[in-house]
Order: structure tokens, then sequence, then C-alpha cells
């Protein structure tokens, strides 16, 4: 069970809003295929890679590494959605995916690791949205309120908390205004979006209904895996318990750097 906990960050909202478009986040295929072998999932448990799996990867190398290196795109899919009042939309989504032996070797049956998502939802006038397009971030709920749409997103990785902003609590939220997707703080997304209504992407499940072009609400339901609270839901205030040791790991890397800072400047 996830449980809530005040920062000891020493700025816990410190979040970059100077630029609120999502432009400096799609750094295209160099991005998303940069080595993810460790780093944090998204319930903050570490994730790394044995030497024995690496000798097992480097094998692997010689016969896949041309076909299966770089970034591509997944299919295209709609994805039928229930909001918090009960009214359902569909919006359309795809998946970024990286190199194929970026990952644990025992995942490589599974194909390409996803890195990033692209989400697209309707306008009144039957026209679309701009794509919401960013990597090392999951969508997780979505709905329109007084004609507005909103978005919360969570990391995938450490890494990706880290590149975000570090947000606390750990989502990133974003409004579709002025034609573009914005990001906004927590205190800007509404209150009535409280819970997880897109499905979750990675398993060879998923990437087979994703592949027949329509993943209805009762095959959501289905699909999704058994996630931790703070995926399902929306927490508006604290730190959550699975993303501590990241935290963790990433101070202890702010302490080095400072260190490394105050010895140079002597």
């Amino acid at each position: 069970m996830s449980s809530i906990r005040r920062s000891n960050n020493r700025n816990p909202n410190a979040i970059d809003l100077s630029d609120n478009s999502l432009d400096k986040h799609r750094l295209g295929c160099r991005r998303a295929t940069l080595n993810r072998r460790s780093g944090y999932n998204f319930w903050g448990k570490v994730v790394t890679t044995s030497k024995r799996k690496r000798s097992s990867w480097w094998a692997v190398v010689l016969f896949l590494s041309l076909p299966v290196t770089g970034c591509a795109t997944g299919p295209t899919w709609k994805e039928e959605v229930v909001m918090f009042d009960g009214s359902k939309a569909v919006v359309e989504r795809q998946v970024i995916l990286g190199n194929l032996l970026d990952q644990e070797v025992s995942d490589i049956r599974h194909g390409r690791p996803v890195t990033g998502n692209v989400l697209r939802s309707p306008l009144a006038d039957g026209k679309w949205t701009a794509k919401w397009e960013a990597l090392g971030l999951n969508p997780q709920a979505i709905g329109r309120v007084g004609g507005t749409w909103y978005l919360s997103a969570t990391p995938m990785l450490c890494e990706d908390y880290d590149k975000w902003g570090r947000p606390v609590p750990p989502y990133v939220f974003f409004k579709y205004f002025g034609e573009q997707w914005q990001r906004i703080p927590v205190d800007g997304f509404p209150a009535e979006i409280t819970a997880r209504n897109l499905t979750y992407p990675g398993s060879h499940d998923h990437r087979m209904a994703a592949a027949s072009g329509f993943i209805s609400v009762a095959q959501g339901k289905l699909l999704n895996p058994i996630l931790p609270n703070h995926v399902n839901n929306i927490y508006r205030s604290g730190t959550v318990f699975e993303w501590e040791d990241c935290t963790r790991r990433l101070e202890a890397v702010d302490r080095r750097k400072e260190r490394k800072s105050l010895q140079e400047g002597r």
C-alpha cells in the first residue's frame, strides 16, 4: 500500500515552469535510447542489470544490433475513457519505443521498451488537440473541466523524475490552453479528477490490444496491471513512499556535486 509522507527536500516544490510547453522534453530518438538499464521503475524500485546479464546482452548485440537499435513508435490506437462525471470520451494514443537491447535481458522477449507516450483528445468541433508528447512519462488520468482538457502523468524512472523537476507529489500536470499542452502546478489541476482512467502500456496483452486499433473501457480494466495506489489515485500533497529511495539517491548526487563545487572553488 502506498503511503504519503512529507518531503525532506530542501525545496520540495521546485518545478521549473519558466517554459510551460513540452518542446524542451521532445528530445527525440537520442533521449529515448539512452542507457536505461540502471534506474527506477514507476514503483521507485531500483532496476539494474547484472554483469552476467550484461555479458549475455553483448552476445545478443552481435546478431540484433542493426535492426533493433534506435527508437520507433508503436501503433496508434483509440482508447475509450470514463471521466470523473461519468461521461465517456475517446482519445488517441501512441507509445514511443526505445532500443530493444536497452533493458533487462529477461524483458527482451516482450519487445522494445516503452520510453514515452503520445496522446490527443477530441475537441468540440470534431477536431483534435495538438499532440501531448513526452519521454519518461506515463499518462495517468485525463478529464475535461469547463470545456478545458487536463492531464496528469507519472514519471517512469528515477532519471525521469529528476528530469521533470522532482515534483512533489510525484505527478506532472498539464492543461490544454492556447492550442498547446502546458505544464501547470498541482494547485491548477482540477480537484474533480482524482483517479487514473487511462491504460498503462507496456505489457504484451496491451500491445496486442493496441495493435487492434481500439481499446474499450471494459478491455482497459482487464489490461491494466496491479499498480501502486499513487498510480491509481492522484494525491495532492506530500511524497510517496515508493519514490523515497529515488529521492535519497538524487539528494546524495546533489551533495556530491556541492562538495565538488566547494573543493574546486578553493
